[in-house]
């Protein structure tokens, strides 16, 4: 009997250091997937998000030039499409059992069309009296305004939301809110034979609401509503004024002064001048941007060409 019982002691004995050395490889196990879990998994999803937001940046510059390839097309119905392909998909752990036994989600963000998104009107003055060339706010009720945008997944929003706007590319930055003009818009400012040029040539969206979040691959049309044209010989400006409504007044803002910056145009001397009201509660920036000409607006110094194009957008 006493034999029987040092033996059960002496197996209890060996029994536990088993024990404990499996709670501590347990333990260790544990720890290893949880600090894999807060560090290599979500590196591992802001990677491919930053490559997947990289790649739809480059398909929607690829949608601009495509549009812009077409110039001003001069009938009614020419189409134009481009493939937007949403690009890897970046691993999003459910949960903590997820990396072994999750399969991420196929798209990692979406692509929607904004629709009546801002207004937008080109005038300018001739002999002091106004005389607009085009007003493109007129158009709107037939051909509503539209904005193209990416947003990326938002567990990896580090590189920020890709629009398309008026015919411009603008990112802005998740963290700090930051506007950067990526993909210049057809708004150009030259100086040919001593003649200041004016280019403004729009290009709006228009279309029904879309969400293609999580399909891939997308491939967008652009088919041409209606164009107009006007390309003056001579000087037909004493000044020009550009108003928009946007979601990125700062970018917008920027653009246009560095634009008449690099023509030579100078703020100072009343040469240009751009007002940035930003929105309140939700409403949009109001932009205004004049270009008052090398003589400041006292006679005819400019030569404007304005345009606009307006696309129906389909999705397949």
């Amino acid at each position: 009997m006493k034999a029987n019982r040092a033996a059960r002691h002496h197996a209890d004995d060996d029994a536990g250091p088993e024990v404990v050395g499996a709670l501590i490889l347990f333990g260790i196990f544990v720890t290893t997937i949880a600090l894999l879990n807060l560090t290599s998994v979500p590196a591992a999803g802001l990677s491919a998000e930053d490559e997947h937001y990289n790649g739809v940046l480059a398909a929607v510059n690829g949608l601009q030039t495509e549009a812009e390839a077409g110039a001003l097309p001069t009938s009614v119905g020419a189409t134009v499409s481009h493939s937007i392909d949403l690009g890897p998909a970046a691993f999003v752990p459910k949960d903590f059992f997820s990396y072994f036994m999750a399969t991420p989600a196929r798209a990692s963000g979406e692509l929607s069309l904004v629709v009546n998104h801002g207004n937008l009107t080109v005038s300018h003055s001739y002999g002091g009296n106004p005389n607009p060339v085009v007003d493109i706010g007129n158009a709107r009720a037939q051909f509503p305004y539209g904005e193209l945008q990416f947003d990326p997944h938002p567990n990896f929003r580090a590189a920020g939301v890709v629009a398309m706007e008026n015919g411009g590319i603008i990112t802005t930055d998740t963290e700090g809110g930051t506007q950067i003009m990526r993909f210049a818009p057809p708004i150009t400012v030259t100086t040919s034979g001593g003649v200041l040029d004016v280019g403004i040539r729009a290009r709006v969206l228009n279309g029904t609401d879309f969400d293609v979040g999580g399909v891939a691959p997308v491939r967008v049309g652009l088919v041409t509503q209606a164009a107009t044209l006007t390309s003056p010989v001579s000087v037909n400006a004493r000044s020009v004024t550009l108003r928009m409504e946007t979601a990125y007044g700062t970018a917008w803002g920027a653009y246009l002064n560095e634009t008449s910056d690099a023509a030579g145009l100078s703020q100072a001397a009343n040469q240009y001048s751009t007002t940035v009201v930003r929105g309140q509660n939700g409403a949009l920036d109001v932009v205004t941007w004049t270009v008052e000409g090398p003589l400041s607006g006292n006679t005819n110094d400019i030569r404007l060409t304005t345009g606009l194009g307006v696309f129906g957008v389909s999705v397949s």
